[in-house]
């Protein structure tokens, strides 16, 4: 009786997490997060499965414009960027709004990590050349300010953690070392290192 029970326990738990799982990866899904709150919580606004139906989402970021397009069930619905948290596009990745442009949240942890890219395009002599370029940002919290990803402005993000200051300064020496991806452990380096240093 014990052992069936124990087994039972198991199992449910291992549907549980399995279902929490595939919640927490919006599996085929894309939509709109209308709040921070939403955005933790994985819910998105206008979602539909993108294997099955169409779903089109139009930033306009290359123009700087203040709205996005949602083209949802061949109905246009239309957001301004300021009154969203962002999207989670066809592709599975999430972005969040801050100040009418869209970073790609990249890790979602003890720090928020960000990237923004563009290809620049440049000519020398008869040679034109593309050059992608990836600049990183940070939040403090998911829906705090976003920052350059600095040594300076980590520690102005945690001003009376000194002991953690000096050791940014020891471990990362250029802000360069700053956006290092530990592919072992699938994480940006200073994440892991605030996780320790916060504790």
């Amino acid at each position: 009786m014990k052992t069936y029970n124990i087994i039972s326990l198991l199992v449910f738990v291992f549907v549980i997490t399995s279902t929490a799982n595939a919640q927490n990866k919006l599996i085929n899904q894309s939509g709109v997060y209308k709040s921070f709150s939403d955005f933790q919580a994985r819910k998105l606004d206008l979602s539909v499965d993108v294997t099955k139906e169409k779903h089109k989402i139009k930033v306009h970021d290359f123009i700087n414009k203040t709205e996005i397009d949602v083209i949802h069930n061949d109905k246009r619905y239309t957001f301004k960027k300021k009154d969203i948290y962002g999207i989670h596009d066809v592709k599975g990745d999430d972005y969040r709004f801050y100040n009418d442009q869209e970073y790609l949240i990249a890790q979602a942890d003890t720090i928020y990590i960000y990237t923004k890219s563009e290809d620049i395009n440049s000519t020398n002599g008869k040679n034109r050349q593309t050059k992608h370029i990836t600049e990183y940002f940070f939040s403090k919290i998911g829906d705090s300010d976003i920052l350059k990803l600095t040594a300076d402005n980590l520690k102005k993000s945690f001003p009376e953690n000194h002991k953690m200051h000096d050791a940014l300064d020891m471990m990362f020496k250029r802000n360069n070392d700053l956006v290092e991806y530990d592919k072992f452990h699938k994480s940006y380096k200073v994440i892991r290192f605030l996780k320790e240093e916060l504790k």
